[in-house]
C-alpha cells in the first residue's frame, strides 16, 4: 500500500511537457491618403544686384535652361568704366605699397607711414574689388538646371536693384505639401510614399508646421528624391501622398490558433516566466485564420506555451519539449 500512495505522489508532480515558442512583435501600422500638388523645390524671382538698363532677356518660357546660362544682361558701360579705372589705381597703389613694404623690412621708414600706406592700400583693394563684383552682376545666369517659368520686363527697360525679371523653377527637383488633421498630425509618423497614375515614389518629410491653419489642419512638406521612378513627375501634376503610422496602441505578432484559450469570454495565451511557471495573459485577436492569428497584449521576446494548454492551471512549472530533430519528418517519431 505504501508503494503504491509513492507512486501516485510522483505522478501529480510531474512536470508537464509543452511546446513554447518565443514572440517576435511587429509594430502595428496604418496607412492614410491625403490629396496634393506637385510643385518645384525651387521656385525663385530673379533679380539684379545693380541698376541698369535691360539689354537681353531670354524669353523661353517652358525651355529647359542648364546652370550657368546667360538669362538676362543690363547695359554694363558705366559699371565697366568704373572698373577700369579702379583697376588702373589698385595697380599702381599695389606697386606703391609693395616698396614701401621694402623701405619698412629696412627699417627706412617708420612704422607710422608703414602704417598710413597699408591702409590707403587697402581702401583701394577695396574700391577696386566693389567695381569688380558689380561688373559681375550685370549678367543674371541660371542658378541651376530649370525652367522660365515669368518674364516680368523686357528688353531697353530700366530697372531697379531687386526687381524681379523672371520666374525660374527647378526642373528635375520637386516637393509636396498636404495638410493633415490633428488626429494624425499626433500619431507617430513612419514614412511616406507618393502615388501618381498608381506608380509609387519613395519621399521624405522636409517640414511639419507647428500650428494649425484657420481650417485646423497641420502643414506637410515632403521632398521627391531625384531617381528614375520620378522622372515621369512634372510640376502642378495632382497626386496622393500615403503617410504610414504606428498605432499607439501596442504592437501585434502572429501566433499559433493552438496557443489561445477563452477564459471567462476572453482571449488567453500562457505565458512562461523565466522560472518556466506559466502565467494567463489576456490578447486581442486582431485577425485569425485556420491555423494562425494575429494578436495584441504580447511584448517582443514573450515565451507562450502552444500545445498542451488546457491542462495547465496558473503559476504551474512547465519543461520546454525538445527540439524535433532535422531528421524526424512529419514528426512521426
Amino acid at each position: 500500500m505504501l508503494s503504491s500512495c509513492s507512486s501516485t505522489e510522483n505522478k501529480d508532480k510531474q512536470v508537464p511537457l509543452v511546446k513554447i515558442d518565443t514572440v517576435k512583435t511587429l509594430a502595428t501600422v496604418c496607412e492614410v491618403s491625403y490629396p496634393g500638388i506637385i510643385k518645384p523645390e525651387d521656385n525663385l524671382s530673379l533679380a539684379f544686384k545693380v541698376n541698369g538698363q535691360l539689354m537681353d532677356v531670354l524669353d523661353t518660357e517652358g525651355t529647359l535652361i542648364k546652370k550657368g546660362t546667360l538669362i538676362a544682361s543690363i547695359d554694363a558701360h558705366d559699371y565697366e568704366v568704373q572698373f577700369t579705372a579702379a583697376e588702373a589705381a589698385w595697380q599702381q597703389a599695389e606697386k606703391e605699397f609693395a616698396r614701401m613694404t621694402e623701405l619698412h623690412q629696412a627699417k627706412t621708414v617708420s612704422p607710422n607711414d608703414y602704417e598710413k600706406a597699408e591702409a590707403a592700400f587697402k581702401q583701394v583693394e577695396a574700391r577696386y574689388q566693389s567695381t569688380k563684383d558689380a561688373l559681375s552682376y550685370t549678367e543674371l545666369h541660371a542658378p541651376f538646371d530649370g525652367y522660365i517659368q515669368n518674364v516680368y520686363h523686357h528688353r531697353k527697360e530700366i530697372v531697379q536693384a531687386g526687381t524681379p525679371i523672371v520666374g525660374f523653377i527647378s526642373a528635375d527637383r520637386f516637393e509636396v505639401e498636404i495638410n493633415i488633421p490633428v488626429q494624425y498630425y499626433k500619431k507617430q509618423y513612419k514614412g511616406a510614399k507618393l502615388s501618381v497614375d498608381g506608380l509609387p515614389v519613395e519621399i521624405r518629410m522636409k517640414s511639419v508646421s507647428r500650428q494649425a491653419n484657420v481650417n485646423q489642419l497641420y502643414k506637410m512638406r515632403f521632398v521627391v528624391p531625384r531617381s528614375d521612378a520620378s522622372g515621369h513627375l512634372t510640376a502642378g501634376m495632382s497626386c496622393n501622398v500615403i503617410l504610414t503610422y504606428e498605432e499607439g496602441q501596442g504592437h501585434s505578432t502572429d501566433i499559433p490558433v493552438s496557443a489561445i484559450r477563452k477564459m471567462d469570454g476572453k482571449s488567453c495565451v500562457w505565458k512562461v516566466e523565466p522560472d518556466m511557471k506559466v502565467r494567463e495573459v489576456p490578447v486581442s485577436i486582431l485577425k485569425i485564420n485556420h491555423a494562425c492569428a494575429t494578436v495584441s497584449g504580447l511584448e517582443n521576446n514573450d515565451r507562450i506555451v502552444v500545445t498542451g494548454i488546457n491542462e495547465l492551471t496558473e503559476g504551474q512549472a512547465v519543461e520546454k519539449m525538445p527540439s524535433v530533430a532535422d531528421t524526424n519528418i512529419g514528426n512521426m517519431l
